[in-house]
């Protein structure tokens, strides 16, 4: 079974891998020239999006000059921090370990394989964006974004559909190859859910509850989870509480200095059933920081071990 999951994932990035390529060979065919990398040390700093870049002065973020380019070309002068995030992916030094993959405004998953991550950066630096005339309109139901996260820094290519890039400050702007956004995010899609799919089941939030058979008994427990914030005074937390209808399980349990939760997936190993739970974790001040973490129940408590 071990050996036709490893099969099966095999064949899973290769195709997206086939994907990104036909891509890369299609963008030959165009005038677009990725932005240049700085030659400086890694500086990435501690917020969830990458940091605005300001002129000589320090004042206003450097003007861009309006016409067709890449998404590289335009975020490498909007974003200080953008072109120290591109050498290092570019060199292979440092690929970020996750990319988050939004669709239609919603978490659709994660990809953790590294060849399959800079493949995907460098086919979204080369596409090609035209920022004259920006639109205004938005649709919120639409929205799509492929997030680079190396666990100090996010750096988001942001779609309003496929047809416009969203940089949230009210502006628009005109997509030149839509059709490679959507074949990346179907790619993505498939990928994201194989991953799920091969490392347990994905659990689903209904109503604010997810059903997980904590026991094993066969008749899943309601796991309801409740942001505790505790502002700058001590550390927040995710409090878990596990209860069932059917039998006498009630337990709680806290993940410390946690803030949301991304997703939930239920496995088994020798010790029995447990949920991975992937979310952000941080401060007051900032709590844009992936984590990831096993709970179980045991003792009628719900144990969680940090990953």
């Amino acid at each position: 079974m071990k050996a036709a999951s490893s099969a099966a994932r095999f064949i899973s990035i290769a195709a997206i891998t086939a994907a990104i390529l036909v891509l890369a060979l299609a963008a030959c065919g165009n005038s677009s020239v990725s932005a240049s990398s700085s030659s400086g040390e890694s500086g990435a700093s501690s917020s969830n999006s990458a940091s605005a870049s300001s002129d000589a002065s320090g004042g206003s973020a450097v003007s861009i000059k309006p016409g067709v380019m890449t998404m590289a070309e335009y975020m490498s002068k909007r974003f200080a921090s953008f072109d120290t995030f591109d050498q290092g992916i570019r060199s292979g030094e440092e690929i970020p370990p996750s990319l988050r993959l939004y669709v239609a405004g919603e978490l659709d998953g994660y990809v953790h394989d590294k060849d399959v991550i800079a493949q995907c950066w460098t086919t979204l630096c080369d596409i090609r964006i035209d920022t004259r005339n920006p639109k205004t309109k938005k649709n919120n139901d639409e929205y799509i974004s492929f997030s680079f996260d190396s666990y100090t820094e996010v750096i988001p290519f942001p779609f309003n559909s496929s047809e416009y890039a969203d940089f949230s400050d009210g502006d628009l702007f005109t997509v030149k190859d839509p059709e490679k956004v959507d074949t990346l995010v179907k790619s993505l899609s498939k990928l994201v859910k194989e991953e799920w799919n091969q490392n347990g089941t994905w659990i689903p939030e209904e109503n604010g509850t997810y059903l997980w058979d904590a026991d094993g008994d066969g008749n899943p427990e309601h796991l309801s989870i409740r942001f505790i914030d505790n502002g700058d005074e001590a550390p927040s937390v995710l409090e878990l509480t596990l209860h069932s209808y059917i039998t006498d399980v009630h337990a709680t349990g806290y993940i410390n200095f946690g803030y949301s939760v991304d997703s939930i997936v239920g496995n088994d190993d020798i010790r029995g059933p447990y949920i991975l739970v992937k979310y952000s974790k941080g401060d007051n001040y900032y709590h844009g920081i992936a984590a990831q973490c096993k709970v179980r129940l045991m003792d009628g408590e719900l144990v969680v071990e940090e990953l």
